[in-house]
């Protein structure tokens, strides 16, 4: 059969500088990574983490994600 594993990830930055009373950088990293695993033609399940971490003018904030799934094509 041809049911398969993939794994993934993603990366991604931006950055931003403005004059605000001076000059302010705003910076976000994003990565995650993934794997899903076919087991049939119609049917496939994956888990994901990613993670998020921002620095918007002096202030840090970081967020994790999570995800579990199953789909199903009828």
């Amino acid at each position: 059969p041809d049911y398969f594993s993939t794994v993934r990830a993603t990366v991604g930055q931006a950055e931003v500088k403005y004059k605000n009373n001076g000059t302010t950088k705003d910076k976000m990293t994003v990565w995650a990574v993934g794997f899903e695993q076919k087991l049939s033609t119609r049917t496939k399940v994956w888990v994901e983490y990613g993670k998020e971490n921002r620095k918007f003018d002096g202030d840090k904030d970081n967020r994790d994600a999570f995800s579990v799934g199953i789909r199903h094509d009828f």
